[in-house]
């Protein structure tokens, strides 16, 4: 209690940049699934090892053991081995486990030709293997751990504060006094290490360039968010906070679960899309590279032929799709170019009457149009592979040229299934 002169109680006012800290417990809190069945047991243990981050060193206070870690002991909670599961992760974090289990997320795996899983990096877009999605605080945590140094600081530059703080419900699992100096719990620094609401999944390589570098600035140059999104995290009252742990909004919804919320919503299409396009046209084509390599291995080099060509008229034929850009009408009063692609070369669609007035064209019956015709494809290519095929070899006939017309330099073919392949997975 504070006492003034005269032995009256005095009351603490709590200073406004710090009023933040009353709702520490509301704010800090672990993910609701994958946890690991012993957590309660470990949070309560943690709750009596105090730590100091400067120079790594814990004191359990029960037994009075001090510990010097080479690396920092606050991480990832370890979820359930055995409960979840990951592909390439047999102990994958909790946090990791409910992110990678979300809906969104979990309906867009795909597998590619030799059986792995893949998802997209909900950065930069495209799919990656699983294995090589990992839990990113998009605050970084080299700013949460100065936060919270900060705060630990604070108790104990006013006495004042720090006695009218450890008064507060449950605050003793946060902080403790040890030896006439505050310090923070093991526990405290975990719990807002492993806050979900902090932390979403993202590509090894997105998440090395991404650093330490400062949260929006960073979002800003993302090509899947950009301005728009900073735009509208200003109408759901984003303000980043100089107090304060992490970084909320308005609503307390953290950064990283704002995020992949717009992401889904703003690009569900253009993963759908991408799913789609690798399940169909990806996918089948690294499966028959790999029955042609596989072929090529056993030393059947007449089967290796035929199964080479078929690849090659396959990407041929998809090359020429991939080339064929075609447009919808547009109004007099439309820009000619407010799509992605090159309009340029593009050759627009004309739907007339019988007597010969324009027609308007939806972008749903576009889309139709489009799934009926590519439907048909099939057959019609068929169809002209037969008429090309008939006209090749009768005009072989009537030649002195007897090159076998399958007879392909493997090197050659190699690079063209790669190129074409990496073209089909830069669409998605």
């Amino acid at each position: 209690m504070l006492k003034n002169k005269v032995g009256q109680i005095k009351p603490y006012t709590i200073p406004d940049e710090w009023k933040w800290v009353l709702d520490i417990m509301d704010e800090a809190h672990l993910p609701s699934l994958g946890l690991p069945v012993k957590w309660d047991e470990t949070g309560k243990k943690h709750s009596k090892i105090i730590f100091d981050p400067s120079n790594n060193r814990t004191i359990d206070l029960e037994s009075g053991r001090i510990k010097q870690h080479k690396d920092s002991p606050v991480g990832f909670i370890t979820a359930t081995k055995g409960h979840h599961s990951i592909p390439g992760s047999s102990a994958p974090a909790s946090v990791r486990v409910e992110r990678y289990l979300q809906p969104c997320l979990h309906d867009s795996i795909v597998k590619d030709g030799a059986g792995n899983a893949l998802a997209p990096c909900i950065v930069h877009g495209d799919y990656v293997k699983v294995e090589s999605l990992e839990s990113d605080h998009i605050q970084a945590k080299a700013n949460i751990l100065q936060r919270q140094k900060g705060l630990v600081e604070k108790l104990n530059q006013d006495p004042p504060f720090a006695e009218f703080i450890l008064r507060e419900p449950g605050m003793n699992k946060f902080f403790i006094k040890h030896k006439g100096e505050y310090y923070g719990t093991l526990f405290f620094y975990e719990l807002y290490f492993n806050d979900i609401d902090n932390i979403w999944l993202i590509c090894d390589a997105c998440n090395s360039k991404k650093s330490n570098e400062h949260t929006l600035d960073w979002l800003q140059n993302q090509w899947l968010y950009g301005q728009e999104f900073l735009d509208y995290l200003g109408k759901l009252d984003f303000v980043p906070k100089n107090q304060g742990v992490l970084e909320k909004i308005g609503t307390k919804n953290g950064l990283a679960t704002v995020a992949i919320q717009w992401f889904w919503q703003r690009h569900a299409n253009y993963i759908s899309t991408a799913k789609d396009l690798y399940e169909k046209v990806t996918r089948p084509i690294q499966i028959l590279n790999i029955k042609v390599d596989h072929v090529i291995g056993l030393g059947n080099q007449v089967r290796a032929e035929r199964l080479q060509a078929t690849l090659q008229a396959k990407l041929l034929l998809a090359a020429g799709l991939l080339t064929a850009k075609i447009d919808m009408p547009r109004g007099d009063g439309e820009s000619s170019h407010s799509s992605s692609d090159d309009e340029t070369k593009m050759t627009p669609v004309k739907v007339k009457n019988s007597q010969g007035q324009e027609l308007q064209v939806t972008p749903n019956t576009y889309t139709k149009a489009a799934r009926q015709a590519s439907e048909k494809l099939p057959d019609v290519m068929r169809n002209l592979m037969k008429k090309e095929l008939t006209e090749m070899m009768v005009a072989k006939s009537a030649s002195t040229d007897q090159q076998n017309p399958l007879q392909m330099t493997d090197a050659k073919d190699k690079k063209s299934v790669n190129d074409l392949i990496g073209q089909f997975s830069s669409l998605s």
